[in-house]
């Protein structure tokens, strides 16, 4: 028969585990979000000097758009798990912390940036 600090020990393994599953998974999810939205903006700003058609560009833009809003998600989500691990675990990662952070903010400006772009492309008022 099991003592209750052993199934306390397994349940806290299990959700360390859990936490960590969770990280690696949101770490990968907002590194192929924030790569996809850097590719997708640099498509644009190519097709600036290739002199794609407007149609093309605005489409380009709401991909780079819809990229960076679930990229935006993604990263919020990886950043309040990351916070759930650093208080639990009791260590701070810094490199993934400043990852975490400049991704959110990568992926704030592509979202804002794009819309704004199709803002002004379409014409005020």
């Amino acid at each position: 028969m099991k003592s209750i600090s052993e199934y306390r020990r397994l349940r806290k393994s299990i959700t360390h585990h859990f936490l960590l599953r969770s990280l690696h998974l949101l770490e990968a999810a907002s590194v192929f979000f924030l790569s996809s939205s850097l590719m997708g903006f640099s498509v644009y700003i190519l097709g600036n000097f290739q002199s794609f058609l407007e149609s093309t560009q605005l489409r380009i833009l709401s991909l780079v758009q819809i990229t960076g809003i679930i990229g935006l998600v993604v990263s919020l989500y990886y950043l309040v798990f990351l916070i759930s691990w650093i208080i639990r675990r009791r260590r701070i990662p810094v490199a993934r912390l400043i990852y975490a952070l400049f991704a959110l903010t990568l992926h704030l400006a592509l979202a804002i940036g794009s819309l704004l772009i199709q803002d002004l492309s379409r014409g005020i008022g």
